[in-house]
């Protein structure tokens, strides 16, 4: 990484960490399964059923939409993770 190059965590967690963290209920959690697309949101853990958060990415979805700020996040967390 460039020097003075800020680093931006990207923590996954899960499901009772999102749902306190956020504020939300069970319901609201299972919507947004339907409303975003994984792995970019939320991913499961390989060999159960274990939903993993994108918390930042969430967060930054439900202050900003899908306008140009949250595509702006999108942009480094896809460049962080390597995703195209």
């Amino acid at each position: 990484m460039p020097k003075g190059t800020k680093s931006i965590e990207w923590p996954l967690v899960d499901s009772a960490t999102l749902e306190a963290e956020l504020g939300i209920r069970k319901t609201k959690r299972m919507e947004l399964v339907k409303q975003l697309p994984s792995p970019l949101y939320w991913c499961t853990v390989p060999g159960g059923r274990t939903i993993r958060w994108n918390i930042r990415l969430i967060r930054n979805w439900m202050l900003n939409g899908d306008g140009l700020a949250h595509q702006a996040a999108i942009d480094a967390y896809r460049a962080y993770a390597e995703i195209e």
